[in-house]
């Protein structure tokens, strides 16, 4: 039971991550990061800390494959099947333009500043076009999450947060 609540806690914690959020005022979440006018500072937690910078190594790691900034990407997309779909007029090259900076997107880095200060951890919003979606690393990070308490309870588990995500723990070979 200890172990469920435990996991329990952490998801719901993660889920208000990334959620409009009035019931926790006192979490700061990407949904306040993303809302933040340019060169607003947010004081953020520990952990949201950790997260985004790990996710910041990983977009430096792969040559920026993996973006967690490709919110704004998919608000653009978004945005121009809907206008297809209503018949609306594409969006022109103009207005193209002042969704880029010199055409182009910005980067993970250009866009979002991570400091710590004196124990106490900071994120500034750098570019008008942030839209943080961490939706497929935390779904990795909660089943790593789930794992290490699986293990530390000595428990047998099968994870399976969808076909990317997958966990084991212990010996599965009597299981059909």
């Amino acid at each position: 039971y200890s172990a469920l609540k435990e996991i329990n806690e952490k998801l719901n914690y993660l889920h208000d991550l990334g959620s409009p959020n009035e019931d926790v005022a006192s979490l700061v979440n990407l949904y306040d990061i993303n809302r933040m006018s340019v060169d607003s500072r947010i004081k953020i937690n520990e952990e949201l800390y950790k997260i985004l910078n790990d996710t910041k190594t990983l977009y430096n790691y792969s040559n920026g494959i993996f973006d967690p900034n490709a919110g704004k990407l998919y608000n653009f997309l978004k945005n121009q099947l809907e206008r297809k779909q209503t018949g609306a007029a594409p969006i022109n090259a103009a207005e193209l333009a002042s969704h880029t900076t010199n055409g182009k997107w910005s980067t993970f880095d250009e866009a979002l500043l991570l400091e710590e200060i004196n124990g106490e951890y900071f994120a500034t919003r750098k570019h008008p076009d942030v839209s943080v979606d961490l939706g497929g690393y935390l779904k990795g990070y909660a089943t790593e999450y789930i794992r290490t308490v699986a293990n530390r309870y000595n428990r047998n588990i099968f994870v399976n947060a969808g076909a990317s995500s997958m966990s084991f723990i212990g010996n599965y070979s009597d299981t059909p």
